[in-house]
């Protein structure tokens, strides 16, 4: 999808409920949270920052398996006590999408989430994509600058992808 029909589907979405064109209102976003929220009224906006939400939690876990159970432990509380539960849109920007990709943790929390009132938007910067290191790095340091956006595009709709590459 290009940033104009986003733009389209989000003032419709704005105005009333609006059924997915394709299985869910869930999309990646390319590019800044700045440009997203100049394209939407502020109040439609909530934003859920998961390296903000793992800063505050209390237990630090030793494999990747407990951390994505705890990372989803947390998911559960915050969308359940932080997140609106009125009849208004809501439009759900979820930052730190890298902590997802590093532990796995499965999107059917804001799959479950979505629906003609309710849109997820997985932020990932398109520059993260493009990371070049400035020098080159060890040889046990392995870069893969793809691999947030590689982790959700299999799991999303094929034009749920909207950024500096759909232009």
């Amino acid at each position: 999808m290009t940033r104009a029909e986003f733009a389209d589907l989000l003032t419709r979405f704005n105005e009333r409920p609006l059924p997915a064109t394709a299985a869910r209102h869930v999309y990646i976003w390319q590019t800044s949270i700045e440009d997203l929220s100049s394209m939407v009224p502020a109040q439609l906006i909530s934003t859920l920052n998961l390296h903000d939400l793992c800063r505050k939690l209390v237990n630090t876990p030793n494999t990747a398996d407990a951390a994505r159970q705890v990372i989803l432990d947390a998911l559960d509380a915050w969308l359940s006590h932080e997140f609106p539960h009125d009849d208004r849109q809501r439009l759900l920007v979820v930052l730190g999408c890298d902590l997802m990709a590093r532990y796995r943790v499965p999107i059917g929390h804001f799959m479950r989430l979505s629906n003609e009132s309710r849109m997820v938007v997985f932020l990932i910067p398109g520059g993260d994509s493009r990371f070049k290191p400035s020098k080159p790095l060890p040889s046990y340091i392995y870069v893969q600058p793809e691999a947030t956006l590689a982790y959700f595009k299999p799991q999303l709709a094929e034009d749920a992808v909207i950024g500096e590459r759909s232009q």
